[in-house]
């Protein structure tokens, strides 16, 4: 496995030499301005690798060799029951969500969007886009919930993707050989 994390590390090199941080948050207010200025966009041969290197860390398909045929009726599926079998797949997804979330925020933009001002740092503690104070609450409530939504929205869309992939191209259990 240490073949593929050194793959998805080098992968984020030319990212950090494009910013000039190695700063997350800077990574992040590096694509804060446009659509277009995400990374995906600037680096996409950066983004194939990492991606087909987090396809690889996580033991997803074409990836997942230790879910051999053969062991799928007699390997660790029929080993661990119960809690151990539930952990054991807990584990796996925990790792998709740590790979998606770097993947939002190296790649996608992280918590901002483009448009309707939140491309805008937080400058502080309750937000960065909030302008004057009578309207406080209301806009860093607005502000707090729409970053959110857009960080956990692009997580959620990457996490499903990864299994939409998965299911599609899936081991058919009438596959012949030829």
């Amino acid at each position: 496995m240490i073949s593929y994390e050194i793959a998805m590390g080098l992968s984020v090199i030319p990212l950090f030499l494009l910013v000039g941080h190695l700063n997350l948050g800077r990574v992040i207010e590096y694509q804060a301005h446009s659509l277009f200025d995400w990374l995906v966009f600037k680096q996409p041969l950066a983004f194939a690798i990492f991606l087909a290197a987090a396809f690889a860390e996580t033991n997803r398909l074409p990836f997942d060799l230790p879910e051999a045929e053969q062991e799928l009726a007699g390997g660790y599926n029929v080993e661990y029951s119960s809690i151990k079998f539930a952990m054991f797949f807990l584990g796996e997804y925990a790792n998709m969500v740590a790979a998606s979330a770097m993947m939002v925020t190296l790649f996608l933009g992280g918590w901002t969007l483009p448009f309707l001002g939140l491309d805008q740092p937080a400058t502080t503690v309750l937000g960065g886009c909030c302008t004057s104070a009578s309207s406080w609450a209301r806009c860093w409530s607005w502000c707090c919930c729409s970053s959110g939504c857009a960080g956990c929205g692009r997580g959620s869309a990457t996490i499903s993707s990864w299994i939409w992939a998965g299911n599609a191209s899936s081991r058919s259990p009438w596959r012949t050989s030829w």
